[in-house]
């Protein structure tokens, strides 16, 4: 009876040590899980700021396309993005260059503007082109048999597109 009872108690014990060693092990899993996690949001917090960061960097340049339509449609953004005073570079007679600044105060809405049977009419036909590059575009104005020679220069700065000047070599 003593030795069962011996027995017993040994069983006890080991099985009381066992499971504080369980404990242990399960205390310090929970730990280093609990510190993983922590590292994880901490380094989501980082690249998540830093995300935001380079999405601020790199803001979608504005699309050439979607800025003219608007531009021609609505007279204040066209002022806003206009930059003032604003070059008329024409040449005259003997190919002398002339500069002529407009004041904002001064200015007078440009109709961009583009039906395509003005290339059929009897009088004044031309045809409009637009070249786009990547930090600028042209619109030209070229008349058929009449000497219509307008390039309107737009820049892109700051993903934004300006109109910097209208080149008018018409004859």
């Amino acid at each position: 009876m003593k030795l069962t009872r011996l027995l017993f108690l040994i069983i006890i014990c080991v099985s009381c040590s066992s499971n504080k060693d369980q404990s242990k092990k399960e205390s310090n899993s929970l730990d280093s899980v609990i510190s993983i996690e922590s590292r994880q949001i901490e380094v989501d917090q980082k690249l998540s700021s830093h995300n935001a960061e380079v999405l601020i960097e790199h803001k979608e340049v504005e699309s050439f396309n979607d800025f003219l339509v608007k531009f021609k449609s609505d007279p204040e953004f066209q002022i806003s993005r206009t930059d003032f005073p604003f070059n008329i570079i024409t040449v005259d007679i003997v190919d002398n260059v002339n500069v002529k600044g407009v004041q904002k105060s001064d200015w007078e809405l440009i109709d961009l503007n583009y039906d395509s049977s003005y290339y059929y009419r009897e009088f004044d036909k031309y045809q409009m082109f637009i070249e786009t590059a990547q930090d600028s575009s042209r619109i030209l104005f070229r008349g058929i048999d009449n000497g219509i020679h307008c390039t309107y220069i737009f820049y892109n700065r700051s993903n934004k597109w300006v109109l910097n000047r209208l080149e008018d070599f018409s004859t």
